[in-house]
């Protein structure tokens, strides 16, 4: 009744075989689409939600003038009591370029306040 060699393709009147190849371009093609609107959307959500939280996180905004015997410790728990000392002092440091042990005695430091 049936002849073994009858798929769908000769059910249908498709004689010749199906180009996969054609499938194939298609989904690379998608997957490639998808991957190009990742990639330029991606940056744009970012700069977006930066935009919204109000810019960068860190401003220059006020100044110390650095006295004999001041440390970072002392003046990061000076200036911001509320605050991980740890915290204001990893920003001190960042902030100004300084090393470790280089306060000089009328030293100007920026300090970087919170958007």
């Amino acid at each position: 009744m049936f002849e073994p060699s009858l798929d769908t393709e000769h059910a249908f009147g498709q004689a010749g075989g199906v180009s996969r190849t054609r499938v194939r371009w298609r989904r690379l093609t998608c997957i490639a689409m998808l991957a190009l609107t990742v990639h330029l959307w991606v940056p744009l959500a970012a700069r977006a939600v930066l935009h919204a939280r109000g810019g960068p996180p860190l401003v220059p905004a006020r100044t110390y003038v650095v006295q004999p015997g001041d440390t970072l410790w002392a003046i990061a728990a000076r200036v911001e009591p509320g605050a991980d000392p740890r915290l204001v002092v990893e920003d001190l440091s960042r902030g100004n370029a300084l090393e470790d042990g280089g306060l000089v005695p009328g030293q100007v430091i920026q300090f970087p306040a919170a958007a």
